[in-house]
């Protein structure tokens, strides 16, 4: 018996930090921040969040059946690509408000 929540958190997580990424390749290409990255970032922000409540979920299940269903360390490996996601989607939505408003100063 697989903890099926725990493997769809941490598939969630590798979604969100993908979408990061390739958000941040199109970003440095020649076109420059576009209405696809700005889409990106709380696109991945929303995946990050409900892998986070999936690994939730994963945990509270391997705690209810006293381990026997497993995937603790994937329920854990997958808060922490969905944290790490969720911050760097934050971040990216700063950075992104900041180079809009020197921009408009400037």
């Amino acid at each position: 018996m697989r903890n099926s929540k725990a493997l769809l958190a941490f598939l969630f997580a590798l979604a969100a930090v993908a979408i990061l990424v390739l958000a941040g390749a199109r970003a440095n290409d020649e076109t420059g921040i576009d209405s696809v990255v700005i889409a990106a970032l709380p696109a991945a922000f929303v995946v990050a969040l409900a892998g986070l409540s999936l690994a939730r979920r994963g945990r509270f299940d391997f705690q209810r059946t006293l381990g026997r269903r497993g995937g603790r360390s994937t329920a854990a490996l997958a808060r922490g690509l969905n944290i790490l996601a969720l911050l760097l989607a934050f971040t990216g939505g700063l950075a992104i408000a900041v180079f809009a408003v020197l921009k408009l100063v400037a």
